[in-house]
């Protein structure tokens, strides 16, 4: 019945399959497999079904195939140069640029699909172009040997048969470049899948439309980064050759019930937020709480007997009666509690931004020896306390000073040698500097006060009496002489360190660059650095963590004795065997953007120590 049908309508319904289905149908049934057919069929492709600046020169040995190479003039026997021409469109579509934007509604018109997909078909296109070639390659190699072999047979039947009877002429073996070369386009095959057939399978969402995209200022980059907008024309071919594809229009815009299922998860993700943050700074309600918080200098204001610099005289107390050392203690009499200063830090932290989780409950275990589990005062609390630093958080020694010039030590006369001159004589007066050519000038070379040239005569009388001879008494002081002069050259390089030290003192710096000066200074004398809060802050503090009643404070009181005088008495006694200081600790402290690493509130050891 279908026989019966006349031939355009067979050549209008076999338009709408592809090349693969036509060749199944062509070695399925015998009418289909007529040349006239396939030959009106390719030659309909060509001319009508797609645009004719995207087929032309399909035809040509480079893109037709074998068959096109073969016979130029033929008609075209298989559905091959139909698959080529395929292949020819849809490269041309993609490399086509995309459609401009309509000048007064900023609005571009066309069909969405998926950049993925087009850089997967892409790369497979030039997979098998790529074959196609080597194909050619070999179909060339094959004819060129059958020709040589066909040679070689004739010239062979002219000469005198052999023994054995017929010629049999050598096959040309594939070299092992060549093998290697075919391996290499085989595994890249493999490698290379063809590309769906769905054009939008990532950018369409479940309902079928176009998938919504993050919104925020890069929210355009994201789109064009998975989109492609192809025109009209591009679309509708693509369309033909990849029917399963969704037709996502530019004009349509995203999915409408996507896009307010995305706004309404935004919303109720900001009233989350909004509620943690209002939970988090309910303690900032408190007045004791809100002092710790915008704290910064790590004590409180009110606790202090000297005002701060940002407070007028007027404020200031009645000085309080001065400690044992003669020093005044700048805190009045009362109970305080240290805490670690990363652990204030971390609890601001969580305050203003909900970063690193709720904190531990406050713990000063970290102010522990190892060796005996007693309390170490850290050194800049220790020299605050004691008057030795203006600031709990400035360094025991103060950064920026003055150096005292060294004494000038008395020195060998010029010239003296004591090769030259028996031992003990010579007119070497003990205070005349001696010299030596550095770079071309005369520079005096210092020795050690202790060490003049007295005592060096004492000692070479002391050898002498002792029997020595006079070549070993003249080594034993040359070898005394070149060690006052490398003590001096050590004076000279420890003099010089101090002048670098003050030209970089001197310089002016930021107040950031100041405080992480100051802050670095601390960490490096210090294993712990604290804050003090009086005794209502930590109650206050404490009401937060209700559950835990196992965490170590560390008291201390300022107490005001009959005699006139203050003392600090702690509620343990501090370990007067282990060192306070982080200088030589194996323990790596640091706060605020400093490396301090914290395992269960309890200091972890530096790697490779």
């Amino acid at each position: 019945m279908i026989a019966d049908f006349p031939p355009e309508l067979h050549v209008h319904v076999l338009t709408f399959l592809r090349a693969n289905e036509l060749s199944s149908l062509q070695r399925t049934c015998r009418l289909f497999n007529d040349r006239d057919l396939i030959h009106t069929i390719i030659d309909n492709f060509a001319n009508v079904v797609y645009p004719t600046e995207l087929t032309n020169g399909f035809d040509t040995p480079a893109i037709g195939g074998e068959v096109n190479a073969s016979n130029p003039d033929a008609q075209f026997w298989t559905y091959e140069a139909l698959r080529n021409m395929e292949m020819l469109v849809v490269a041309r579509i993609l490399s086509r640029p995309e459609p401009k934007n309509i000048s007064k509604l900023k609005i571009s018109y066309g069909y969405y699909v998926s950049k993925s997909w087009c850089r997967a078909t892409l790369k497979w296109l030039d997979v098998q172009a790529e074959e196609r070639r080597q194909r050619e390659q070999r179909r060339i190699d094959a004819t060129a040997a059958a020709q040589e072999a066909y040679v070689s047979a004739a010239a062979a039947s002219a000469c005198t048969t052999s023994k054995k009877g017929k010629y049999k002429p050598k096959q040309k073996k594939k070299s092992k470049k060549q093998e290697r070369k075919n391996n290499k386009l085989s595994a890249k095959l493999s490698k290379t899948p063809p590309p769906p057939l769905n054009v939008n399978h990532d950018i369409t969402c479940e309902h079928g439309f176009l998938k919504h995209c993050a919104s925020g200022s890069g929210s355009g980059k994201v789109s064009r980064a998975k989109r492609r907008l192809l025109d009209k024309q591009a679309w509708k071919v693509l369309k033909k050759l990849y029917p399963q594809g969704a037709q996502l229009s530019s004009l349509d815009g995203e999915c409408l019930q996507c896009t307010m299922e995305v706004e309404t998860i935004k919303k109720n993700e900001e009233m989350q937020k909004q509620k943690a943050t209002k939970e988090r700074k309910k303690s900032l309600s408190c007045p004791l709480l809100r002092g710790i918080y915008c704290r910064r200098t790590g004590v409180p204001k009110d606790s202090l007997v000297f005002p701060q610099q940002n407070e007028s005289p007027s404020v200031a107390r009645k000085c309080p009666p001065s400690l044992r050392n003669g020093a005044i203690c700048p805190l009045v009499p009362g109970v305080y509690n240290i805490l670690p200063r990363a652990w204030c830090h971390r609890w601001r932290k969580y305050i203003k931004t909900g970063e690193g989780g709720s904190p531990p409950a406050p713990d000063t275990s970290a102010c522990l020896c190892d060796g005996h589990r007693l309390p170490l005062v850290p050194t800049h609390l220790n020299a605050f306390l004691f008057g030795a630093t203006t600031s709990l958080m400035d360094t025991a020694a103060p950064i920026r000073g003055d150096y005292a010039e060294p004494t000038t030590p008395r020195s060998l006369p010029v010239g003296f040698s004591p090769l030259s001159k028996q031992l003990g004589g010579g007119t070497d007066t003990p205070n005349t500097p001696r010299e030596r050519s550095i770079n071309g000038e005369r520079t005096p070379v210092p020795l050690d006060a202790s060490r003049s040239h007295r005592s060096i005569q004492n000692d070479v009388s002391h050898l002498r009496a002792s029997g020595v001879t006079e070549p070993e008494i003249q080594l034993q002081r040359l070898a005394m002489l070149q060690i006052d002069e490398e003590r001096a050259r050590q004076r000279q390089r420890e003099e010089e360190a101090r002048r670098r030290q003050r030209q970089v003192d001197e310089t002016p710096m930021s107040p950031e660059e100041l405080r992480a000066k100051v802050n670095a200074q601390l960490d490096i004398e210090n294993k712990v650095v604290v804050e003090i809060l009086t005794d209502e802050e930590l109650e206050a503090l404490e009401k937060w963590w209700p559950g835990i009643h196992s965490s170590y404070a560390l008291k201390f009181a300022v107490v005001e004795l009959d005699a006139g005088t203050m003392d600090i008495m702690w509620t343990t006694q501090p370990c007067n065997s282990c060192d306070a200081s982080g200088k030589s600790s194996e323990y790596d402290f640091a706060v605020r953007n400093r490396n301090r690493n914290w395992v269960n509130n309890t200091p972890k050891k530096r790697f490779g120590k």
